[in-house]
């Protein structure tokens, strides 16, 4: 786990800035949607079909066959081209900025732009309220609540990968959203009830529905938002705004879960999942009281964007 933590760390930035450099700023939501689709079309078959496998063979032979997908997309990799900046002007050593430096600077960069800290502000608090609880209430509900096993969970989960990638195929085929701030925070407000009826959830079907709501709201705000980080981002610290945004997202993770699982060792899956959906709806009407859905509004695709110190 702490292998593919390390590895998710530099991989998710690094996919988020290269991106902008190989479409343009007006085919950033299309070409954002179909990389968003993608993953989530994996993850609508992947669990469902991962569930039927461990049922029928076990753990340890179904992480041995997911050990091969790995190896296809490391082939994959060798046919993107493009996305490579031209190298920065020869200098003295000492004129190269350091790690630490560069580093710095994004961490000014991001905190200098208030749309961009709301943001990360934002995301941690959705990511903190929606991974735990998932992951961790969702395989509890299947075994004790469903008595479905790892096939229940696999169902369930695909629920989700089915929002999510008809929501990514929605979000790149809209023009451009220009109220985008209400739009992104009351679809958080709705993520944040569904998350809460989860709980209450008294079979597969329904959990099912639900995820894909979940899944349908996250896979659009996951397009758009991201596309309009990218526009405003200025190329040279795309990757390390990335970077921020996803320690953001997932700075609390571990925290998320640690909680999730004392929570559901207690018994009180139904409180959880009402507890993780008040903090994503409180989060996202909080941030309509302190105007961020105007700071998202601030930055069009395809226009500059002066930063506010």
């Amino acid at each position: 786990a702490g292998i593919f933590g390390v590895v998710d760390a530099l991989f998710y930035p690094v996919i988020g800035a290269i991106l902008p450099m190989l479409v343009d700023e007006e085919t950033l939501p299309p070409a954002n949607a179909v990389l968003q689709g993608s993953q989530q079309l994996a993850s609508l078959i992947g669990p469902a079909a991962a569930g039927v496998l461990v049922a029928l063979v076990n753990t340890g032979p179904a992480f041995v066959i997911d050990a091969f997908s790995f190896a296809i997309a490391s082939v994959a990799l060798f046919f993107v081209v493009g996305g490579r900046r031209a190298a920065a002007a020869e200098g003295p050593a000492e004129a190269q900025p350091g790690l630490l430096s560069t580093i710095g600077a994004g961490l000014r960069y991001a905190w200098r732009d208030p749309a961009i800290r709301s943001l990360i502000v934002l995301s941690a608090a959705f990511n903190f309220a929606l991974t735990g609880p998932i992951t961790v209430g969702i395989p509890y509900l299947a075994d004790q609540r469903f008595d479905g096993g790892p096939a229940a969970f696999g169902i369930i989960l695909s629920g989700f990968g089915a929002g999510a990638l008809v929501g990514a195929m929605v979000a790149g085929s809209v023009p451009r959203i220009r109220r985008l701030g209400a739009v992104v925070l009351t679809i958080g407000v709705g993520i944040g009830a569904a998350v809460s009826l989860i709980g209450l959830a008294p079979n597969v079907p329904l959990a099912f529905v639900l995820l894909a709501v979940i899944g349908l709201g996250a896979g659009f705000l996951n397009v758009q938002v991201i596309s309009w980080l990218q526009a405003r981002t200025a190329e040279e610290m795309r990757g390390r705004v990335m970077s921020l945004v996803m320690i953001g997202s997932a700075g609390l993770v571990p925290v998320s879960y640690a909680v999730s699982g004392a929570i559901v060792d207690f018994g009180a899956v139904t409180i959880m999942f009402a507890v993780a959906g008040a903090i994503i709806t409180g989060a996202s009407l909080a941030a309509m009281a302190w105007g961020m859905g105007g700071l998202l509004n601030q930055a069009p695709l395809g226009e500059p964007v002066e930063v506010v110190a």
